[in-house]
């Protein structure tokens, strides 16, 4: 192996020796942590792909609406703004 590389091996190719700097065990407890783990991060994939879909699905609408109308709903004035109806 070359001095500075990482490697990823699979959990049956580890074995303990005397002196072996961490405990490699495979026990239920350390397999049920690591597939909640894994539940965990698809999870968040998941909700983060839902709010990037959100986002674009309301960009676009908001997109649609007229410049004018933006700025009549975000005016940030004390009075109480009314907004033409269109028909």
């Amino acid at each position: 192996m070359i001095k500075g590389t990482d490697r990823t091996i699979p959990l049956r190719e580890l074995h303990p020796f005397k002196d072996h700097p961490y405990k490699v065990e495979d026990n239920a407890d350390l397999s049920a942590a690591l597939e909640e783990s894994e539940k965990e991060s698809t999870v968040k994939k998941l909700q983060k792909l839902r709010l990037h879909s959100d986002y674009e699905r309301i960009k676009g609408i908001l997109d649609r609406i007229l410049p004018e109308i933006l700025r009549e709903y975000t005016h940030h004035d004390s009075k109480t703004q009314e907004v033409p109806h269109y028909r």
